[in-house]
Parts: structure tokens; C-alpha cells; sequence
């Protein structure tokens, strides 16, 4: 039972304690960003870093938890709809 146990653990722990890609985070501060912007410039500005970039590579979507791919593509829609919206206005 101990061995068990032992084997789980050892084959959860490195998923659980992978560390969070840097570029989730940072996609989700420049949609949170744009969308405060009272000026198309500001909005345009704060999210060229994130719509100007390739996104996430190939690999990434092979390597990373399908919850982290979310939460990046939903960070990518948001700024471009924020963007999208002071230009219509």
C-alpha cells in the first residue's frame, strides 16, 4: 500500500507543482490593462505587446495544461476585443 502511494505521488507531484507559465500571467495584466483605457491610444499601446507576438508556440499546446491554453486564448480575445471596441466607437 506504501508503495503505492509511494508511486502516485510521485507521478502527481511533478504535474501539481509545475510551475505557471510567466505568459499567462502577463497576457491576462495586458487584457485586464487595455480594457481600462479611456483612449484608443492607451488601448492600442498596452495590448501591441500581446497581439504583436506569435502566441503560444506549437509545443505549448502539447506541454501545457488545457486550463492554462484557456486562460492565455481568453486573455488574447479579451485585449482584442477591448481594442476592437474603441476603434468602433
Amino acid at each position: 500500500m506504501k508503495m503505492l502511494f509511494l508511486i502516485v505521488a510521485l507521478c502527481i507531484l511533478p504535474i501539481a507543482c509545475r510551475a505557471e507559465d510567466p505568459r499567462i500571467a502577463e497576457a491576462e495584466a495586458i487584457a485586464e490593462e487595455t480594457c481600462a483605457c479611456v483612449y484608443l491610444a492607451c488601448a492600442v499601446e498596452t495590448a501591441a505587446p500581446l497581439l504583436e507576438q506569435r502566441g503560444l508556440e506549437q509545443e505549448d499546446y502539447a506541454n501545457l495544461p488545457p486550463e492554462h491554453i484557456s486562460r492565455y486564448e481568453a486573455a488574447y480575445e479579451e485585449t482584442g476585443d477591448c481594442v476592437r471596441r474603441w476603434i468602433l466607437e
